[in-house]
């Protein structure tokens, strides 16, 4: 998922109203990749569910700098879309709120309205980009070449030139220079697809993924260049399977807390939410700051989410590591689930299934007794929840 500093979102801006002449919410969170799967206004007319892939406030922020930079460039507000398709899509998009709608259908264009590139009346250079940029989005990289060496027939800005020939070399390095491709996909060309391919540049960067992921697969992960790993690659291709897939490969995965956080997010992207959840737990156990650093950031679903943030305000305060336990309190489903011994420190497994048995035993005495002697402040939580 991409950045959205003011310079990515020009960027991006810039790239919509180069090949559509206009731009709106759902094309800019699409461009980004903040919502899955991609829009059906923009792939099919067959409906479907889509979500944010980030906070509600950070795509109203996103789309609130989109439309100050369209301002300053003087671009036109269009009433909103009533399409039937954006209609469609609006009630399939969860969780939404009226402001976000109304941010979502705000249409912004160009003053007449008219595409920039027009056959009839753009000039030669128009015409070349425009099959530049088709050939790199159908990954034709034969059709790339030759139109890029078109394109240096043309006079056009040195700016231009490179920004071209960075789209055309990262498709030419693909799997046979990964070295160089990952050097590309962590500077600027995300940002070049993005202004210069458009509403394709998605296409174009999740091949580039790919062949990154094929050409790692197998790779150990290295703390010190964490983004070089086949799951990182997969997940930015949205290929969640595959994440999960390279990241239980690795046979050190269980001590890298990054690849917890990745194969979380797949899990929940694949819809194994229970899954997920027991994921979260043991990393609470395991890795505690990491867990709470993540959970805050509200990369968990939303129940769980919810459930955090209560705990955050519960009294006693408790550590993060007792979390998991403290969920047994408010939530019935977890109580018939016993961790994996290996996963828990035994002080932390022992205070666990203190409270497991409290709850089986309906409060008896021995049991109340047994968990204030292992964990008092959690003790009054208990017994709050039982009034």
């Amino acid at each position: 998922m991409m950045a959205a500093g003011p310079r990515e979102i020009a960027a991006v801006v810039d790239g919509l109203l180069a090949e559509h002449s206009q731009f709106d919410g759902l094309r800019l969170l699409n461009a980004f990749e903040w919502i899955e799967p991609l829009p059906i206004h923009l792939r099919s007319e067959t409906p479907a569910v889509l979500h944010l892939r980030c906070p509600r406030p950070d795509a109203e922020a996103l789309m609130n700098e989109a439309a100050a930079y369209a301002d300053a460039l003087g671009l036109l507000r269009r009433h909103p879309s009533r399409s039937p398709l954006l209609a469609q899509a609006m009630s399939a998009l969860r969780p939404a709120a009226y402001g976000l709608e109304v941010l979502l259908r705000q249409v912004r264009e160009r003053p007449g309205g008219r595409p920039q590139l027009d056959l009839f009346q753009d000039n030669r250079l128009s015409l070349i980009e425009a099959r530049l940029r088709s050939a790199l989005i159908q990954h034709d990289l034969y059709g790339a070449q030759a139109g890029f060496e078109q394109l240096l027939a043309q006079p056009s800005s040195v700016a231009t030139r490179q920004a071209w020939r960075a789209l055309v070399d990262a498709l030419a390095a693909g799997a046979s220079n990964p070295g160089s491709l990952w050097s590309a996909m962590e500077g600027d060309l995300p940002v070049l697809a993005r202004r210069y391919l458009a509403a394709g540049a998605p296409d174009y960067l999740r091949h580039l993924w790919r062949q990154l992921a094929a050409a790692t697969a197998g790779q150990a992960f290295e703390a010190s260049v964490p983004l070089r790993h086949a799951s990182h690659a997969w997940m930015q291709a949205r290929e969640w399977q595959r994440v999960c897939d390279s990241v239980e490969a690795d046979r050190e995965w269980q001590s890298q807390p990054l690849l917890w956080l990745r194969l979380i997010e797949a899990r929940q992207a694949l819809g194994a939410v229970l899954v997920s959840r027991r994921l979260w737990l043991q990393l609470c156990w395991q890795f505690p700051d990491t867990a709470e650093a993540a959970l805050q950031n509200e990369r968990a679903d939303p129940t769980l989410n919810l459930q955090w943030q209560l705990f955050l305000d519960a009294e006693p305060v408790l550590e993060v590591v007792h979390f998991p336990a403290w969920l047994l309190l408010v939530d019935a489903s977890e109580r018939r689930w016993s961790p994996p011994p290996s996963s828990v420190a035994a002080p932390v497994l022992e205070v666990y299934r203190a409270l497991q048995q409290l709850l089986a035993s309906d409060g008896t005495v021995s049991a109340r007794r047994r968990l204030q002697a292992l964990h008092p402040d959690l003790l009054p939580h208990y017994l709050e929840r039982r009034k």
